[in-house]
């Protein structure tokens, strides 16, 4: 399966007195990508940008105008002379048909003459939604002041980089990692060195001479890489835990021009005296193993999972060392200087050996595929236990956390909703599989079209495995019953007390 195509969009990076400060908004807690988090102003290509069949370059210019207007009110030279501007926005705003006053705007309004695009970014592959977002810069016209109507947004505030980052490190907000970069290159430089430095940095991740990486918490990086995976996932992602001393969690491509890139990352982070204290491992299953041993005999580390891991798997000429639930890992010292941990879960259920890891500092759960933001887990009943993989989320979900960081998908700001719902998910879905159940024997695939019946028929064989582990679970609390057909296969059905 290809990772989606991204959809154009446009961001604005609006600044004030020459670029010591610039201007957030703060994206709505319910809104499905990057909820909650402090981000610039922008949005996806509209229709509506498009008129006239322009080239890519003005429907992108355009794009950047409108959301700018649409979310700040802030115009470009030109764009809302007189009593129109407060009726255009309002129009805008309003969620569909597109604002006709907008589409009739003159050709001549002055698109360019404010600003040039400096860079370009695709939302990283762990995503479903990925956009590629051409950015823009805008030095605040005179005149103008931006002003938030809530909706998609919920705030929006000039800041300071330095102050800003320093508010990000202590855990008090989340930043798009787009923001976090720039923010952090704004810092001590000019306006136009930091500009400089995100375009030549963007330009080396699409010609792929850098990993693209995403940070949404303090010293968690995710490295999305490309791995044989179940669909819809076409990457595991590679954490980078820690700062000055760090692990990585999870290297689990075989492709070797990404591993190429994963072990640059590693090189340029120990160039800058940082030191990387060993490779951990959540689980056995091959997509999250694949770069383990190399990476581990490269950079001359242990490597660090459970015991039940390494009955699995066969990591040769490195050394191994086996972690228990409840065990501590020393990180150093967290931004703010508190001392820094990462504690050891076990959480078995998707595999015997599965593990999870907490960061002391803000809480940060990397959770391998204890649950995916792109899916659900499945859990086959091979290697896997419903039972207790439905008593490790709830685990998990009682221990505090804040983001959750998964194998599979993008980060979860809220971790303990996210472990709630899937809780949810599991008994509906329980439910439904009792209530197919009946004195008449069903095979497992018989089962599959009555309780998976919103579920895409090519992920059916997936589904059997899951329900098969549903079914053994109602056999254990005696719900179920198996017994063999004539013709030697296994069926199922209810269990009367």
């Amino acid at each position: 399966m290809l990772p989606p195509s991204p959809i154009p969009a446009s961001v604005v990076v609006l600044t004030r007195f020459g670029g010591a400060e610039v201007f957030l908004v703060q994206r709505s807690p319910a809104l499905r990508f990057l909820p909650g988090f402090w981000a610039f102003p922008g949005g996806s290509v509209d229709p509506v940008d498009r008129r006239g069949a322009v080239k890519e370059p003005l429907a992108l210019a355009r794009s950047a105008a409108r959301e700018l207007f649409e979310e700040t009110g802030v115009a470009v030279p030109g764009l809302a002379p007189g009593g129109a501007r407060e009726a255009l926005r309002r129009e805008l705003l309003a969620a569909e048909p597109r604002s006709e006053r907008w589409a009739s705007l003159p050709e001549d309004v002055a698109w360019f003459d404010a600003w040039q695009p400096f860079a370009e970014v695709v939302t990283p592959r762990f995503s479903l939604r990925r956009f590629r977002a051409n950015f823009f810069h805008l030095e605040l016209p005179a005149g103008e002041e931006p002003a938030i109507v809530a909706g998609e947004l919920v705030d929006g505030r000039w800041v300071d980089p330095a102050g800003e980052l320093a508010r990000w490190s202590r855990g008090d907000l989340l930043l798009a990692p787009p923001a976090l970069y720039l923010l952090r290159r704004m810092v001590g430089r000019s306006l136009g060195e930091a500009l400089e430095l995100a375009t030549r940095s963007t330009r080396a991740i699409a010609e792929g001479r850098e990993v693209q990486q995403a940070e949404h918490a303090p010293g968690v990086i995710a490295i999305p890489l490309a791995t044989e995976t179940l669909p819809p996932a076409t990457t595991t992602n590679a954490y980078l835990l820690g700062i000055e001393r760090f692990y990585v969690v999870d290297p689990a491509t075989r492709e070797p021009s990404e591993q190429a890139l994963l072990f640059a990352e590693l090189e340029a982070r120990l160039a800058r005296g940082h030191r990387l204290e060993g490779v951990l491992v959540t689980h056995h299953h091959p997509d999250h193993t694949g770069a383990v041993e190399a990476t581990a005999q490269r950079f001359g580390c242990a490597v660090l999972a459970h015991a039940e891991t390494f009955r699995r798997t066969t990591f040769e000429g490195v050394e191994r060392r086996a972690l228990v639930g409840g065990e501590r890992l020393e990180l150093g010292l967290a931004p703010g200087g508190a001392p820094w941990t990462l504690e050891v879960l076990h959480t078995p259920g998707h595999a015997p050996g599965h593990l999870a890891f907490v960061e002391s500092h803000a809480r940060s759960a990397i959770v391998g595929d204890l649950v995916s933001t792109l899916s659900t887990i499945v859990i086959d009943p091979e290697d896997g236990d419903l039972a207790q993989y439905l008593e490790s989320i709830t685990r998990v979900r009682d221990h505090g956390i804040g983001t959750l960081f998964p194998a599979h998908g993008m980060p979860a700001p809220a971790g303990t909703a996210l472990l709630t719902r899937y809780l949810d998910h599991r008994r509906a879905r329980e439910a439904q599989l009792v209530a197919a159940l009946s004195d008449e024997p069903r095979t497992a695939a018989e089962l599959v079209p009555l309780v998976y019946s919103d579920t895409d028929r090519r992920m059916w064989p997936l589904a059997e495995r899951s329900l098969l582990s549903g079914l053994r679970k109602l056999a254990s609390e005696q719900r179920a019953h198996a017994a063999a057909t004539p013709d030697g296969r296994t069926a199922w059905r209810r269990s009367h007390p």
